[in-house]
């Protein structure tokens, strides 16, 4: 591991709960709940919000895994803490 990647890890240490292994079955079961929001929709806008939201999780799990695979868990479970502090500061207090 790079010392940038070192530091990195160090700076984001998971949550309980929170590993990349963890957060990737929670997204899909989430993507699995918003796929069966998208089809009992009754307007296509509540069906294209579902099937977006649906969508953003699958990218994460994508860009997690790809972390994952080319930096070990360590990294990706920090990569997992850090999306989430940065999710969390945008959040209206």
């Amino acid at each position: 591991m790079t010392a940038d990647l070192a530091t990195f890890v160090a700076e984001h240490p998971p949550r309980p709960g929170q590993s990349a292994a963890q957060m990737i079955s929670t997204w899909e079961h989430t993507i699995a709940a918003l796929d069966k929001m998208a089809a009992n929709a009754e307007d296509t806008a509540s069906r294209n919000q579902h099937q977006d939201e649906a969508a953003l999780r699958a990218q994460l799990i994508a860009a997690v895994q790809w972390v994952q695979a080319h930096h070990g868990d360590d990294v990706a479970d920090a990569f997992v803490t850090h999306l989430g502090d940065a999710s969390s500061s945008r959040q209206p207090a």
